[in-house]
């Protein structure tokens, strides 16, 4: 459940406290007076002070996210004394082990409370009869610039390279003038990991009701693009260019005939900036998953999300994003 302040504010006013989902921008003080959004504030947790926790079983056997928590100012006090009352207030993060995806919670307790207590009520599923609907929350700049930088974090040091912070800052900067169609495209569900693997066949069933999904627990509001972008370049199995074109054509052909407001090249330039974040994304995850996690069979994809990538740069509305990652991003040709 999101809780606004009026709600936190409610609930310690009961006596009780709370564990309560905020957004990415959601803006929260530190104990030193620093104030910055949540997925500002995530990037200053120490990479020791991750921990791995269970939290219950999904379609592929047991749940395990990686969690940290920072100290910050209450500004929920009841009568409005915020940052001066008694208590614990904290900044919880959930961190998806593969996707990196975060998930952001505002928790305040009398007392102290151990973070698997914290855990253990964030992951808690609680109905109330009069409680409003889950808000999916949204695919916003934050979250995709956050995903973009697994390749800077993760993938160059896999190839023994480093960037600068001028560097760094220009590969942000490159990225949201790249993923700015996407930010001002109209919100639809995105399930994120809309490919091969997480796509049934159910025969017995009709229509498209014969497609069943898996693996949509992380879904967002974002660019309709973004699925289409996983579907057509699918890292697990190899997906041809002139298939891609075909399809990527087909699907355009269908939006135009039912939809007369689709602006097709709009779409194109959405697609091709969004596949290439992908790519950037996931040739980051496969790289964590090697180094950090012990796990190197997941190197095997990365030839074909390195082809996709360059793919995708290759269109001309990306032509500065691509010169970028000439000049930075060396060939894949150590792995």
């Amino acid at each position: 459940m999101y809780g606004g302040r009026d709600l936190r504010r409610a609930i310690r006013a009961r006596g009780m406290g709370y564990v309560l989902a905020v957004r990415a921008n959601h803006t929260l003080i530190l104990g030193s007076g620093r104030t910055l959004t949540a997925a500002g504030a995530v990037k200053l947790v120490p990479h020791g002070a991750w921990q791995r926790m269970r939290t219950g079983h999904g379609t592929k056997g047991s749940r395990h996210y990686d969690w940290a928590m920072l100290e910050v100012t209450g500004d929920d006090a009841p009568g409005g004394h915020d940052g001066r009352d008694a208590g614990h207030s904290a900044l919880l993060v959930r961190r998806h082990r593969y996707t990196g995806t975060l998930s952001f919670y505002r928790c305040w307790t009398p007392g102290p409370v151990p973070l698997a207590r914290l855990i253990a009520t964030a992951v808690a599923w609680i109905f109330l009869p009069d409680a409003p609907s889950y808000l999916i929350p949204a695919y916003d700049l934050d979250a995709f610039l956050i995903e973009a930088e697994l390749l800077l974090d993760w993938y160059l040091p896999r190839l023994g390279v480093s960037v600068t912070a001028a560097d760094r800052t220009d590969f942000q900067s490159l990225w949201r003038e790249a993923l700015q169609p996407a930010i001002d495209s109209p919100r639809t569900w995105v399930l994120r990991d809309y490919h091969s693997p997480n796509l049934l066949w159910l025969p017995k069933r009709k229509d498209l009701q014969q497609l069943g999904i898996l693996d949509f627990q992380d879904a967002v509001m974002g660019p309709g693009a973004y699925d289409l972008a996983s579907l057509l370049q699918d890292a697990r199995i190899d997906v041809p260019e002139p298939v891609e074109v075909a399809l990527l054509g087909r699907y355009v052909r269908r939006r135009r005939a039912t939809d007369s407001a689709f602006d097709a090249p709009t779409f194109i330039r959405t697609y091709v900036a969004l596949a290439a974040q992908r790519a950037s994304k996931i040739l980051g995850i496969f790289a964590r998953l090697d180094m950090r996690d012990g796990k190197p069979q997941y190197l095997r994809h990365m030839p074909r999300v390195w082809n996709y990538l360059q793919r995708s740069l290759a269109h001309p509305t990306l032509g500065m994003l691509s010169a970028w990652y000439r000049e930075h991003v060396p060939a894949l040709n150590t792995l």
